[in-house]
């Protein structure tokens, strides 16, 4: 070989050492999308943010973004965002008190990852819960992916017993569930109208939109469950507010268990009249009230052996009891609201209401 040849392949070499250098400059220094928006709304969350966000940060899987919503909190919940300096992949985003479905909304709505992922402010995310989460949504064609919910507080016997009744899921939970971008974007997102229940109107548009959902219990999240038993009340109370909204947009939800215990209320409570009449037709209202309690017995001893947890059947039975009650009063407490004080009924599901929806 000639010097000039040697020469000219050496140039050679250069060149194409510095193309092969300049592609990788320009693919490393190119933002790509996370594959997850992590998504949590914050409202009066200020001893519990802090936990929960580090829970991300130490998840096995590191594509992701975290997109808080801090929706006017009274007390001082953005504080301890300030103690992750340098952090680049947190937004934090202000909203006006709108609700827990518009602000879920706004943080989806400026999100760029391909997954969705919603979990409460009050929750801690095991370490290996997006990674599980990128496989099943990697392996299969589920738009909506839920885990499980177990209790932070564990040592309380309340948040015990409602991690065994809880525990596996039917449907996704709110507090840790995933949707694929487009598949939420499809169903219309939260609707703002639904002020305690809009997980369970998601993913019931969801499943009547024809798209797949899947739970998994090792997408697991610990949360701070009621500790007392007027906590537990107002909790449940809510949550029937949005039953009531819920069930009039998709009557699929009524179950057999719930309208039971609703008709067996309303006749307990009224039968309660007849002793206006005659103090001696209170028998009646004695015998409704037994037949509530030994329904409720049933129900608790039947829920623990089905868990593997039969000393905990006197406690699920009250609380049983409780929850329904607490449906009950919130149910009709929204039915009273819809008559009288002019609010909005949900409408029953449809595209039309789909598309209305629609981000």
């Amino acid at each position: 070989m000639s010097h000039e040849d040697a020469s000219n392949g050496q140039r050679i070499s250069r060149l194409q050492s510095r193309r092969v250098s300049t592609s990788i400059s320009r693919t490393v220094g190119r933002t790509l999308p996370p594959a997850f928006s992590v998504i949590t709304t914050v409202y009066n969350k200020e001893e519990t943010i802090s936990d929960c966000i580090s829970s991300i940060l130490s998840q096995d899987y590191q594509e992701f973004e975290i997109i808080i919503v801090d929706d006017r909190s009274a007390d001082r919940s953005a504080t301890p965002l300030a103690s992750f300096p340098g952090e680049g992949r947190i937004r934090i985003v202000k909203t006006n008190h709108v609700g827990h479905s518009s602000a879920k909304n706004s943080g989806a709505k400026i999100a760029t990852g391909k997954i969705l992922y919603f979990i409460d402010a009050d929750c801690v995310a095991d370490r290996g819960c997006l990674n599980r989460l990128k496989t099943l949504f990697d392996q299969s064609d589920v738009s909506c992916v839920g885990g499980e919910l177990r209790a932070l507080n564990r040592d309380h016997l309340i948040p015990r017993a409602i991690e065994i009744w809880q525990n596996p899921f039917q449907q996704p939970p709110g507090a840790n569930v995933a949707y694929r971008r487009e598949a939420f974007e499809k169903a219309g997102g939260f609707d703002a109208m639904i002020e305690f229940g809009e997980d369970v109107d998601l993913y019931w548009r969801v499943r009547k939109l024809g798209l797949k959902y899947h739970i998994d219990p090792s997408v697991k999240v610990r949360t701070v469950d009621p500790q007392t038993i007027l906590d537990f009340l107002k909790q449940r109370f809510r949550w029937g507010i949005g039953y009531a909204q819920v069930t009039q947009r998709h009557h699929e939800v009524i179950d057999n268990e719930m309208k039971v215990s609703f008709r067996l209320f309303s006749v307990t409570l009224l039968s309660s009249l007849l002793m206006f009449l005659d103090l001696r037709l209170g028998i009646i209202f004695l015998a409704f009230d037994c037949a509530v309690v030994l329904r409720f017995v049933r129900l608790g001893r039947r829920l623990a052996r089905d868990r593997g947890n039969a000393d905990y059947w006197m406690i699920l039975a009250l609380l049983k009891l409780l929850h329904a009650f607490a449906y009950y009063l919130g149910y009709y407490y929204w039915k009273f609201l819809t008559l009288f004080r002019g609010r909005e009924r949900c409408v029953s599901f449809s595209m039309t209401k789909v598309r209305s929806l629609q981000l």
